[in-house]
């Protein structure tokens, strides 16, 4: 069975590079979707640093895929964004030609605005069951819980940080694939 791996909350100040780095030697076939904040709350970052940043670290790392989680990570976004303001993220994702089509809100708090600008531009979404019933039909999802998914965060936050966790994960078979690659219609 093919392996999803992907790690949240992925910025240009919490990578975790040198363990991300380390993993993939020791699993040398490990694809690895970031989910990535752009903007961290209250870190005053310029487009260009952001932009330098993420575009400097998938040069070195094509092993990697950026999606969208958030904006600014900052509690619940995305559970208050209007349609118009996801839009608007969406379209900075796709403009900056560094993501692929694919998005998870901070804390898998979502709007059914999200949802359905998601579902507009076409791209596809990691959830959680919780909201299964708010998701709309034919929206591509990447569900928790699935077999094949080893979900984790790039920081320690008590079970499931890269560093916390390091051992379990260098113990993961492959094939690995990204989330995009294996992704099932709704």
């Amino acid at each position: 069975m093919t392996t999803c791996v992907d790690f949240d909350d992925f910025a240009i100040d919490n990578h975790a590079n040198g363990l991300l780095d380390t993993l993939k030697k020791l699993l040398p076939d490990l694809k690895v979707t970031l989910f990535t904040v752009p903007f961290p709350a209250g870190k005053g970052y310029s487009y260009a640093q952001v932009f330098d940043g993420l575009a400097g670290y998938l040069r070195v790392r094509p092993w990697v895929q950026y999606a969208l989680h958030g904006f600014t990570h900052s509690p619940l976004e995305c559970a208050t964004w209007t349609r118009a303001q996801a839009l608007d993220a969406l379209r900075w994702a796709e403009d900056c030609g560094l993501f692929v089509r694919g998005f998870k809100a901070p804390y898998w708090a979502m709007s059914p605005p999200v949802y359905e600008a998601l579902a507009e531009r076409g791209w596809w979404v990691a959830d959680h069951p919780q909201n299964n019933a708010m998701r709309p039909a034919g929206l591509r999802c990447h569900l928790l819980g699935q077999p094949h998914i080893r979900h984790g965060h790039v920081q320690d936050i008590g079970t499931n940080g890269l560093r916390e966790a390091f051992e379990t994960y260098a113990q993961m078979t492959g094939p690995f694939a990204f989330i995009n690659e294996v992704m099932a219609d709704a």
